[in-house]
């Protein structure tokens, strides 16, 4: 007798319980103020799978300031759709705040409707930089009144919408 062969019938393979998140796409580096993060986050089981199926399946996803200084704004908190969480340009999260930032998600604790408690992981760290200048500030006046002959010492600050102070971009050196 020859080889012998048998197929099974067909299956499905689901994924096992979450146990991870992963940033499928990080916020840009560099970022500038006020503009659109746009991260995605899985959520996947022990063996990589995106957890498609099961209460984590459509977990809230939240978003917070891990590292850095400033407030994260827009819409922070969605549901995943089959394990992943999309923040598009509608949910506009974004950071108006210069400096070198990192982000944390949180999966909600889905225990009570049978899948497993709080996830997080934390973003790749990204810079933030000014936006395009858009004022000049005073920040230290002349003396009132002052002696003739005196220098005046003024001091004034380019700055963007957000009360940054220019430091990149040909507007950082920009004669006044």
């Amino acid at each position: 007798v020859g080889v012998l062969t048998a197929n099974s019938n067909n299956f499905v393979i689901n994924n096992s319980a979450a146990t991870t998140l992963v940033w499928t796409t990080q916020p840009a580096n560099p970022t500038i103020a006020g503009a659109d993060l746009l991260p995605v986050i899985a959520i996947r089981d022990t063996y990589g799978n995106v957890v498609t199926s099961g209460a984590d399946a459509t977990a809230s996803i939240s978003l917070s300031i891990n590292t850095g200084t400033g407030s994260l704004n827009g819409t922070v908190n969605k549901v995943a759709t089959a394990g992943i969480v999309s923040f598009t340009a509608t949910e506009s999260v974004d950071i108006s705040v210069t400096g070198t930032k990192s982000l944390t998600a949180t999966k909600s604790d889905m225990t009570g409707a049978g899948g497993v408690g709080v996830l997080t992981a934390n973003s790749n760290n990204f810079v933030i930089n000014n936006s395009p200048a858009t004022q000049l500030v005073w920040t230290s006046q002349p003396a009132n009144p002052t002696v003739a002959g005196i220098n005046i010492l003024p001091v004034i600050q380019i700055q963007d919408a957000y009360n940054n102070v220019v430091t990149t971009t040909d507007d950082a050196t920009a004669a006044i």
